[in-house]
């Protein structure tokens, strides 16, 4: 709470995107294989694992839920991919203006979305105590 009260104080200066972000762009496939390895949000990741560990999966039902999360998981990867494959121009357009938005928005999304997993992480521990 106090860091947003600062941050609304005084906002951050605008900078410019990251150097290694131009390098991406001219990777090579192993290259690129190799860093969506290292950059994954291996904390979401984990707590994924978690939770299929947890389950009970003596049922087909229980099996096809956590397939279907993982395929719809990697779905937006797999749909920005194939849009590129088929429609590489307007893809490089539309793509580029997706990562100029997220550039723009990085830190209101990073706040929004902690906070939301916090709270669903505080609610689910909540229940798990008082059931």
């Amino acid at each position: 709470m106090l860091y947003g009260a600062y941050r609304h104080r005084r906002p951050p200066r605008p900078h410019g995107p990251p150097r290694w972000t131009a390098r991406i762009d001219n990777a090579s496939p192993a290259t690129a294989a190799g860093l969506a390895w290292l950059l994954q949000p291996w904390g979401l990741v984990a707590a994924g694992a978690a939770t299929v560990v947890d389950a009970d999966l003596s049922t087909l039902s229980d099996w096809l839920a956590p397939a279907g999360y993982c395929l719809l998981a990697t779905l937006s990867l797999i749909a920005m991919e194939t849009y590129v494959v088929w429609a590489p121009t307007a893809a490089n357009a539309r793509l580029n203006a997706l990562r100029s938005w997220l550039g723009r928005h990085q830190e209101q999304l990073i706040v929004t979305l902690s906070v939301a997993a916090g709270l669903w992480l505080t609610a689910r521990s909540i229940y798990q105590l008082v059931a």
